[in-house]
């Protein structure tokens, strides 16, 4: 998924440029809010397994 991210965020500035910028800060900021929410719903998960 980051590496993925990564691409693309590499391949929208390179091809952009100058207004690339705004996209790749958009496109970070949404990838960071998706791990966080992955991230909370592993963490539930893991707490209704444990006794």
């Amino acid at each position: 998924m980051v590496f993925l991210t990564c691409i693309v965020i590499v391949s929208i500035f390179y091809y952009l440029q100058a207004d690339g910028f705004i996209y790749v800060i958009i496109i970070a900021v949404l990838a960071e809010l998706i791990n966080i929410f992955m991230t909370q719903t592993l963490t539930k998960s893991i707490e209704k397994r444990l006794p």
